[in-house]
């Protein structure tokens, strides 16, 4: 076949400049055997790959077979690099890594019980690697000396196809590509010993890099978007365990890690390990519905179910916005890691399960009118979302919100309960609404900067940090609140007034280091724990006439009532004996020295 005949051909599968870019690179490539067939799932850009595709040339003409010249065992080459090495030829051994592994980056391979039966694996570790600790390495980057202290060399039975995955699992780009998939990297001559070793051809990339995103599969190039548990996504197609699947574009489009079947009415996702209960949720709102899919000029597809939008997906295969009009309950892990959603809506949920929008960096809409009950876990990490509004909800587990960045008004106008760390290091934070919360966990809008007045008229029980290092919070009242637990306003600085009639107990460290302080509103008899107002200006303060110290460092038992007037006396006789101020003295002494 003709080089113009070629060239046709590629214009028309992967785009006129496509073919041009090799074209102008080196017309010999259009003589390379076969040529169509390998580029048909590299992409629209050929400029990463000319390199790849002269070598293929190049030695398509000197042939490609394994030589009979003798090799060195690689396990041996692998000691001479520093590594202790074996193979893996059972699931004890494939695991046997798995301890040097840090929490989330475990390989995913841990979870399938049969990738040794599939795959050629050699395990390598290097002998220093306790030595080598993952928190010296505060900026990772795939060869470095953390990454590449345990390899696992993986080879398929079935392609040939290889790769060499690190230490960094999903911490770094491509981590299932370290070296390049490139053995001879790690010591020259491991390429060959392997082939050897296990009787197999590799794929010609051992002897020449491909760029990230690209893995040869049966002599073809695949050029793809992510990769997802061993799995790869290209635009229409992905490939699992060495099968490259092609969509049907007629009737079938990806959205995120998951296949929309138009046809068969079904959503399916080909991840082996996924926790996400998309697909279940996704299939019961199209369930006997009539289905359509259509296209914008930037080619933006949209989803309808009997005429409503159910879903936004973006030129990049992102779905960019969910509507669930029927859905009553949301399960467990839906869409936990999804970072692209930006609008999200259930017209009809009433309880959400844990882990519900984890980790998600771009949602900035949520409609949920009528939700009852949420888990844990609530939009953490979420950092996009500047207000939101759930007029129904009652109770929230832990997490919610937690680490939010941009939340600046919140409206929970009948929430009861919430868990620990709500709000746990929201900075911008300006309106609260929750008049009927009642309790509250462990580290509530701990961290918060610019939250000036707190007003929670029903709330019983706060755990503790409340409030710790609010920068700017004036005015607090709490006028039903019994129990809060330690580290209360700790190291608060512009209180001035705190209200709260009904209290029983206060922990420890409790608006220590508060400097302006002048209106306190406490009962009689509360117990309060060590270092209550611990270098505080107490120039004016309304205090109470009686409180009972819960001493933790001298006597745990000890509930002796004691005058606060009395201290006040006995802290202005010492400061004046001493010539001192008798700000910074409160209480820290009177604990020993009151009999």
């Amino acid at each position: 076949m003709g080089e113009k005949s070629v060239y046709a051909q590629i214009k028309k599968q992967n785009g006129e400049a496509f073919a041009q870019e090799i074209r102008r690179f080196h017309n010999g490539i259009f003589e390379l055997p076969n040529l169509k067939n390998i580029v048909k799932y590299a992409g629209r850009n050929a400029k990463p790959i000319l390199e790849y595709l002269l070598f293929l040339k190049q030695k398509s003409e000197k042939g490609n077979t394994i030589t009979s010249i003798p090799s060195k065992n690689p396990i041996e080459l692998l000691e001479k690099a520093g590594y202790k090495a074996y193979v893996a030829d059972t699931f004890k051994k494939q695991n046997a890594i798995r301890k040097y592994f840090a929490e989330d980056e475990e390989l995913c391979t841990f979870d399938d019980p049969h990738r040794f039966q599939k795959y050629y694996i050699i395990n390598a570790v290097k002998e220093n690697v306790d030595q080598i600790k993952r928190e010296n390495f505060l900026h990772p980057k795939r060869e470095d000396e953390y990454g590449t202290s345990v390899l696992s060399i993986q080879i398929s039975k079935l392609s040939g196809a290889l790769s060499i995955k690190n230490r960094y699992n999903h911490t770094v780009q491509n981590p299932d590509n370290t070296f390049n998939s490139n053995p001879d990297k790690i010591i020259p001559g491991l390429s060959k010993a392997l082939e050897h070793y296990f009787n197999i051809l590799m794929h010609p990339e051992d002897a020449l890099d491909l760029p990230d995103n690209y893995i040869v599969l049966n002599n073809q190039v695949i050029h793809y978007i992510e990769e997802r548990e061993g799995v790869y996504f290209g635009d229409h197609y992905y490939v699992k365990d060495d099968i490259l699947h092609e969509l049907n574009q007629d009737y079938q489009i990806r959205a995120d890690n998951f296949i929309i079947d138009l046809k068969n009415k079904e959503i399916s996702s080909p991840l082996p390990y996924t926790h996400d209960s998309f697909s279940d949720v996704l299939n019961a709102e199209i369930k006997g519905k009539k289905l359509a899919l259509t296209c914008d000029d930037e080619n933006n597809h949209y989803l309808f179910a009997d005429n409503v939008q159910i879903m936004k997906i973006n030129a990049k295969h992102e779905m960019t916005e969910l509507c669930l009009p029927t859905a009553k309950e949301i399960p467990e892990y839906f869409l936990m890691n999804n970072k692209v959603l930006e609008k999200f809506s259930a017209h009809n949920a009433l309880y959400i399960n844990d882990n519900f929008l984890y980790n998600n960096k771009k949602c900035h809409s949520l409609y949920l009118p009528k939700v009852l009950e949420i888990g844990d876990h609530f939009l953490e990490d979420t950092t996009k979302l500047s207000g939101l509004d759930l007029p129904s909800v009652q109770e929230i587990g832990d997490n919610f919100l937690y680490e939010n960045e941009n939340c600046t008004s919140l409206n929970l106008p009948n929430v009861q309960i919430i868990g620990c760390h709500f709000l746990n290091y929201n900075h911008l934070l300006k309106e609260l609404n929750a008049p009927k919360l009642e309790i509250i966990g462990d580290d509530f809008l701990k961290h918060n900067q610019y939250l000036e007045k707190i007003d929670l008229p029903s709330v019983r029980k706060i755990g503790n940090n409340f409030l710790y290092e609010n920068e700017n919070c004036t005015s607090v009242n709490l006028p039903n609140t019994e129990v809060i637990g330690n580290g209360f306003l700790h190291e608060n600085e512009l209180l001035t007034e705190l209200n709260a009639p009904k209290l029983e107990k206060i922990g420890d460290e409790s608006l220590y280091y508060n400097q302006n302080c002048t209106s306190l509103n406490i009962p009689n008899n509360c117990i309060i724990g060590e270092d209550f107002l611990y270098s505080n200006s107490l120039k004016n303060m309304l205090i109470p006439d009686k409180i009972k110290i819960a001493s933790l460092k001298f006597d745990k038992n000890s509930k002796n009532s004691l005058s606060f007037l009395y201290i006040l006396r006995s802290l202005y006789d010492f400061a004046q004996a001493k010539r001192r101020s008798i700000r910074n003295c409160f209480l820290r002494r009177n604990q020993n020295e009151r009999s």
